[in-house]
Protein backbone atom coordinates (compact mmCIF):
# COMPACT_ATOMS: atom_id res chain seq x y z
CA UNK A 1 0.00 0.00 0.00
CA UNK A 2 1.40 3.47 -1.01
CA UNK A 3 -0.68 5.71 1.54
CA UNK A 4 -2.08 5.83 4.55
CA UNK A 5 -5.87 6.58 3.18
CA UNK A 6 -8.62 4.86 5.62
CA UNK A 7 -11.30 6.78 4.48
CA UNK A 8 -12.98 8.88 1.21
CA UNK A 9 -16.27 10.75 1.58
CA UNK A 10 -17.26 11.59 -2.38
CA UNK A 11 -19.18 14.85 -3.06
CA UNK A 12 -22.96 14.33 -4.78
CA UNK A 13 -21.22 15.65 -8.10
CA UNK A 14 -18.92 13.02 -8.79
CA UNK A 15 -19.99 11.60 -11.56
CA UNK A 16 -16.94 9.04 -12.20
CA UNK A 17 -14.29 7.23 -10.34
CA UNK A 18 -11.28 6.56 -11.98
CA UNK A 19 -8.30 3.81 -12.93
CA UNK A 20 -5.98 3.61 -10.21
CA UNK A 21 -7.62 6.68 -8.44
CA UNK A 22 -7.65 4.67 -5.02
CA UNK A 23 -5.53 2.17 -5.87
CA UNK A 24 -2.68 1.48 -3.06
CA UNK A 25 -4.92 2.60 -0.29
CA UNK A 26 -6.28 1.04 2.57
CA UNK A 27 -10.16 1.43 1.84
CA UNK A 28 -12.31 -1.30 3.02
CA UNK A 29 -15.72 0.16 2.89
CA UNK A 30 -16.67 3.40 0.36
CA UNK A 31 -19.86 5.28 0.42
CA UNK A 32 -20.70 6.02 -3.17
CA UNK A 33 -23.20 9.19 -4.09
CA UNK A 34 -25.65 8.73 -6.81
CA UNK A 35 -24.13 10.78 -9.41
CA UNK A 36 -22.39 7.49 -10.48
CA UNK A 37 -24.03 5.46 -13.54
CA UNK A 38 -22.83 2.36 -14.61
CA UNK A 39 -22.27 3.86 -17.71
CA UNK A 40 -22.28 7.37 -19.13
CA UNK A 41 -21.50 9.04 -21.93
CA UNK A 42 -20.01 5.53 -23.29
CA UNK A 43 -17.49 5.80 -19.79
CA UNK A 44 -17.10 3.41 -16.85
CA UNK A 45 -18.69 5.04 -13.86
CA UNK A 46 -16.22 3.19 -11.72
CA UNK A 47 -12.92 1.78 -13.51
CA UNK A 48 -12.56 -2.04 -12.90
CA UNK A 49 -8.81 -0.91 -11.73
CA UNK A 50 -10.14 1.94 -9.26
CA UNK A 51 -9.59 -0.03 -5.94
CA UNK A 52 -7.15 -2.16 -6.57
CA UNK A 53 -4.68 -3.08 -4.02
CA UNK A 54 -7.16 -2.10 -1.03
CA UNK A 55 -7.45 -4.24 1.82
CA UNK A 56 -11.14 -4.15 1.33
CA UNK A 57 -13.35 -7.16 3.11
CA UNK A 58 -12.45 -11.07 2.10
CA UNK A 59 -15.53 -12.49 2.94
CA UNK A 60 -16.85 -11.71 -1.02
CA UNK A 61 -17.92 -14.42 -3.03
CA UNK A 62 -15.33 -15.56 -5.03
CA UNK A 63 -12.94 -17.59 -1.48
CA UNK A 64 -9.84 -15.99 -0.94
CA UNK A 65 -10.04 -12.69 -2.99
CA UNK A 66 -10.63 -9.16 -0.73
CA UNK A 67 -12.97 -6.60 -2.41
CA UNK A 68 -13.66 -2.99 -1.63
CA UNK A 69 -17.54 -2.60 -0.49
CA UNK A 70 -19.41 -0.27 -2.32
CA UNK A 71 -22.40 1.57 -0.71
CA UNK A 72 -24.97 3.78 -2.52
CA UNK A 73 -27.19 5.91 -0.10
CA UNK A 74 -29.87 4.04 0.24
CA UNK A 75 -28.19 0.90 -0.44
CA UNK A 76 -30.11 0.01 -3.12
CA UNK A 77 -27.57 0.83 -6.26
CA UNK A 78 -30.38 2.54 -8.52
CA UNK A 79 -28.02 3.28 -11.06
CA UNK A 80 -27.64 -0.62 -11.22
CA UNK A 81 -23.51 -0.51 -11.69
CA UNK A 82 -22.05 -3.87 -11.86
CA UNK A 83 -18.97 -5.39 -10.20
CA UNK A 84 -16.50 -5.13 -11.64
CA UNK A 85 -12.17 -5.63 -10.49
CA UNK A 86 -11.48 -4.96 -6.71
CA UNK A 87 -14.79 -3.86 -5.77
CA UNK A 88 -18.39 -5.02 -4.70
CA UNK A 89 -21.63 -3.31 -4.70
CA UNK A 90 -23.98 -4.36 -1.50
CA UNK A 91 -27.53 -3.58 -1.99
CA UNK A 92 -29.05 -4.22 1.22
CA UNK A 93 -28.61 -6.14 4.63
CA UNK A 94 -31.04 -9.04 5.91
CA UNK A 95 -31.01 -10.80 9.38
CA UNK A 96 -30.83 -14.44 9.84
CA UNK A 97 -30.94 -16.67 12.77
CA UNK A 98 -30.25 -14.09 15.50
CA UNK A 99 -29.03 -15.09 18.76
CA UNK A 100 -28.67 -13.46 22.34
CA UNK A 101 -25.63 -13.42 24.23
CA UNK A 102 -25.77 -14.10 28.14
CA UNK A 103 -22.19 -13.18 29.12
CA UNK A 104 -19.38 -10.41 29.93
CA UNK A 105 -19.99 -7.40 27.74
CA UNK A 106 -21.22 -8.71 24.60
CA UNK A 107 -24.64 -9.51 26.40
CA UNK A 108 -26.40 -5.76 24.86
CA UNK A 109 -26.36 -7.23 21.10
CA UNK A 110 -27.73 -9.88 19.68
CA UNK A 111 -26.09 -11.61 17.39
CA UNK A 112 -26.82 -13.52 13.89
CA UNK A 113 -25.55 -14.43 10.22
CA UNK A 114 -26.37 -12.03 8.03
CA UNK A 115 -26.67 -12.06 3.87
CA UNK A 116 -25.92 -9.60 1.96
CA UNK A 117 -27.03 -9.06 -1.57
CA UNK A 118 -24.62 -8.14 -4.24
CA UNK A 119 -25.51 -5.77 -6.88
CA UNK A 120 -24.10 -9.04 -9.43
CA UNK A 121 -26.86 -11.53 -7.78
CA UNK A 122 -24.32 -12.57 -5.31
CA UNK A 123 -24.73 -13.79 -1.77
CA UNK A 124 -21.83 -12.40 1.29
CA UNK A 125 -22.24 -13.94 4.35
CA UNK A 126 -21.17 -12.03 7.50
CA UNK A 127 -21.29 -12.60 11.19
CA UNK A 128 -23.03 -9.79 12.97
CA UNK A 129 -24.37 -7.85 14.82
CA UNK A 130 -28.07 -7.65 14.26
CA UNK A 131 -29.64 -5.63 17.31
CA UNK A 132 -29.81 -4.81 20.95
CA UNK A 133 -31.17 -7.50 23.75
CA UNK A 134 -33.45 -5.84 26.13
CA UNK A 135 -30.25 -5.08 28.62
CA UNK A 136 -29.00 -3.23 25.84
CA UNK A 137 -32.14 -1.31 25.05
CA UNK A 138 -31.92 -0.49 28.80
CA UNK A 139 -28.42 0.99 28.56
CA UNK A 140 -28.88 2.87 25.64
CA UNK A 141 -31.00 5.42 27.47
CA UNK A 142 -28.44 6.34 29.83
CA UNK A 143 -25.51 5.59 27.49
CA UNK A 144 -25.35 7.77 24.20
CA UNK A 145 -21.67 6.91 23.01
CA UNK A 146 -21.81 3.12 21.21
CA UNK A 147 -18.30 1.69 20.85
CA UNK A 148 -17.72 -1.48 19.12
CA UNK A 149 -14.47 -3.40 18.97
CA UNK A 150 -13.28 -6.65 18.03
CA UNK A 151 -15.93 -8.54 19.06
CA UNK A 152 -15.34 -12.33 19.08
CA UNK A 153 -18.84 -15.05 19.95
CA UNK A 154 -18.26 -18.53 20.17
CA UNK A 155 -14.67 -18.01 18.26
CA UNK A 156 -16.69 -16.40 15.21
CA UNK A 157 -15.37 -12.60 14.85
CA UNK A 158 -18.26 -10.15 14.23
CA UNK A 159 -17.80 -8.60 11.15
CA UNK A 160 -20.21 -6.47 10.61
CA UNK A 161 -23.30 -4.31 12.27
CA UNK A 162 -26.48 -5.01 10.55
CA UNK A 163 -29.86 -3.23 11.31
Amino acid sequence: MNNKLEKVELGSRVKRIYGKAFAGTKLKEVNIPKSIKNKENGLDGIYPDAFDDNPGVDNVPEKGKSKVILWTPEKNNPNKIVNRGNYLLILKCQSHLPGRIKSGLQKIFTFGTIKLKTADSGIVELYAVTGFSDIGIKKLKSEKDLVLLQLIQKGKKVEAVCR
